[in-house]
């Protein structure tokens, strides 16, 4: 209201608006990034890939000797998976 022309009064309005918004934002997004810091930082503390895949045997197939693989997946003993089936074939044709 104490401003001399409605330009002038609705620029130092729009500029008032716009300091409010950066402020709520800075609310706002602060603690974000200070969480995001601290995740990040747990992830180098611990070494672990987000990401990673157990490497291991996978499920339904046995590791062990490649003689006794073929003697228990002969028998029935070892479930006849796709994994254990190349596995098999591999031996057998090797």
């Amino acid at each position: 209201m104490d401003a001399r022309d409605y330009l002038s009064g609705r620029g130092r309005f729009d500029a008032s608006v716009a300091q409010i918004l950066k402020e709520e934002n800075l609310k706002v997004l602060s603690p974000l990034e200070q969480r995001l810091k601290d995740l990040e930082a747990l992830i180098k503390k611990t070494n672990v890939e987000v990401n990673s895949v157990p490497a291991g045997t996978p499920p339904g197939v046995v590791s062990g000797s490649d003689a006794d693989f073929v003697k228990k997946f002969a028998n029935d003993e070892i479930p006849f998976t796709k994994a254990n089936v190349e596995r098999y074939n591999k031996i057998i044709n090797s």
